[in-house]
């Protein structure tokens, strides 16, 4: 086990000095957020759901980076309750996404009401019978994994 330093008055921090009726220090430029009218406002909702972290990560960050208002979601209940909850404009899903069930995501999204987000389904099987059960269950669109993600950004800004 490793000894813990003891520190005494000589190795304490000490605070910095500042001008005179300021609480910053001399030469810096305090930073302030611009004024809630000016804030540049957020474009549409937008829930990524996919069981795995880092593929949510990644879509959830390029996603943001557009501009995007983003949430994510890690299987289907968690899914279902964020779309209840916050009523995003377009759900980024993955087919095989945990806890609903057997049913597909797109059916299972409809059915949360008349005002249902559109559902683009990402798939790692990627066969025909796949993509024509996602597109009959409500899906806008279909993208087999590994995907270029300029594809899914494209269909986003095309739907939500």
């Amino acid at each position: 086990m490793m000894a813990r330093p003891v520190l005494s008055k000589s190795t304490t921090m000490r605070s910095f000095d500042t001008e005179p009726g300021t609480d910053v220090m001399p030469g810096v430029v305090p930073r302030t957020l611009p004024p809630p009218d000016r804030a540049k406002p957020l474009g549409p909702r937008v829930i990524v759901a996919d069981p795995s972290a880092g593929m949510r990560a990644e879509l959830v960050e390029i996603l943001r980076a557009d501009g995007y208002d983003v949430r994510e979601a890690c299987d289907g209940l968690a899914l279902l309750d964020l779309v209840a909850a916050w009523h995003p404009a377009l759900v980024v899903a993955a087919w095989d996404l945990p806890h609903f069930g057997g049913t597909p995501v797109p059916e299972a999204i409809a059915q949360c009401g008349p005002h249902a987000p559109r559902v683009v389904v990402t798939t790692a099987t990627a066969t025909e019978e796949v993509r024509r059960e996602a597109r009959a269950h409500g899906a806008c669109a279909v993208f087999p994994r590994p995907f270029e993600m300029d594809d899914i950004r494209t269909a986003v800004l095309n739907l939500a």
